[in-house]
């Protein structure tokens, strides 16, 4: 049996993998995109129950399970302002917004995943190519919404999360990994490296908590 959790979390993980290995970033982001619309498909569902909770029993007038229901609702907020802080997070800025960067990756999602018979099916074309810090920026918001709907990240997970912060020179938001000082000053290819190190460490049973 596959449960959702672990459907995503494999293909987070698999994505993790594919990134440290230095692979094209479009099978990166192909493979993120399944995730995150399960995510977002989590996150809505569980907004849509607590609401209509909320509305049967504002009728059966039971104030406390009210003010106890009232208080999961802001899950989804919290998912959601999550994601958007992520895709601020864009070490070139390669957009102008974090929700430009969610716009632009509505479009590149619906090509990777669909093909439209009205517009010619296979001779539909994507303007311009996906970039790497794209895929990673998508990666680390499924990671960062992951944890924010109350799963367990695993450890290729946790680390990846890390060295994303730690890159950006974000050392404060890292949790359970320490990266020394001056990484984000690092060649991206040294970054990398070190990232593929400790993930082999990882896949060994190493616990990694310093990084580089």
């Amino acid at each position: 049996m596959i449960t959702k959790d672990d459907a995503v979390r494999r293909q987070l993980v698999a994505a993790v993998n594919l990134y440290a290995e230095g692979s094209d970033p479009l099978p990166i982001y192909a493979l993120t995109s399944g995730p995150f619309a399960i995510l977002k498909d989590i996150s809505d569902a569980r907004y849509l129950v607590i609401g209509e909770e909320r509305d049967r029993l504002l009728k059966e007038g039971r104030v406390d399970d009210l003010i106890e229901a009232t208080a999961r609702r802001p899950a989804k907020e919290r998912y959601s302002d999550a994601m958007l802080d992520v895709a601020s997070l864009q070490v070139h800025f390669s957009y102008p917004s974090a929700k430009a960067f969610w716009a632009a990756f509505r479009a590149k999602f619906n090509f990777l995943k669909h093909a439209d018979e009205k517009r010619g099916g296979e001779s539909e074309t994507l303007a311009g190519d996906i970039e790497l810090e794209e895929a990673e920026t998508l990666l680390l918001a499924c990671v960062v919404a992951y944890e924010e709907l109350g799963f367990a990240a695993s450890a290729p997970l946790t680390l990846y999360r890390d060295h994303c912060f730690a890159q950006r020179g974000l050392f404060d938001r890292c949790r359970g990994h320490r990266f020394r000082v001056g990484y984000d000053a690092l060649p991206f290819a040294d970054r990398l490296a070190t990232l593929r190190r400790a993930l082999d460490l990882i896949g060994q049973g190493v616990p990694i908590v310093a990084v580089g």
